[in-house]
C-alpha cells in the first residue's frame, strides 16, 4: 500500500522527496500552498484530505466552524466548514475553495497551531516579564 507522501507525489506530479520535505514542515504547523485547482463538493483527493485536516483543527479551536473528518472526499460537512470560514472573514460564501479561501484557511490554521503550542521556556500560568 502506498504512503500518503507517495500518493501526494503522484497526484501532484512532484518528486517524492519534495513531498516528504513538505510533510515534515506540516508537522511544525506550516501549510502547503494552493495547488491551482479549485476544490468543491464532490472532489476527492489527498489535497482535500489536507484541507480537511486544517478544517478539523480550526473547528477544535473555533466552535462556530463545524468539524469535518479527514476522509479525502469533499462532502456537505466540508462545504459547511468552508462556508463558515468564508462567512466569518467576509469572503464570498461559495462553499468551494479557491486561492483566496485557501489562503485564509491556511493562515488561520497556522496562526492557531503555532499560537496553541508552548515554546521552550513558556509555562502556562506564569507572567512573562
Amino acid at each position: 500500500m502506498p504512503t500518503i507522501a507517495e500518493l501526494l507525489a503522484r497526484e501532484l506530479d512532484k518528486p517524492l522527496r519534495h513531498v516528504e520535505n513538505v510533510i515534515a514542515l506540516l508537522d511544525e504547523g506550516n501549510t502547503i500552498p494552493f495547488q491551482g485547482t479549485i476544490l468543491r463538493e464532490g472532489d476527492e483527493s489527498e489535497v482535500v484530505r489536507v484541507l480537511q485536516e486544517y478544517l478539523k483543527y480550526i473547528a477544535a479551536c473555533i466552535p462556530e466552524v463545524p468539524s469535518t473528518s479527514p476522509t479525502g472526499y469533499f462532502g456537505s460537512r466540508t462545504r459547511a466548514s468552508v462556508e463558515a470560514i468564508q462567512r466569518a472573514y467576509g469572503l464570498p460564501v461559495t462553499g468551494y475553495v479557491n486561492a483566496i479561501t485557501w489562503r485564509y484557511i491556511t493562515d488561520l490554521y497556522s496562526d492557531l497551531y503555532v499560537g496553541n503550542r508552548l515554546n521552550q521556556g513558556q509555562y502556562p500560568g506564569f507572567t512573562v516579564g
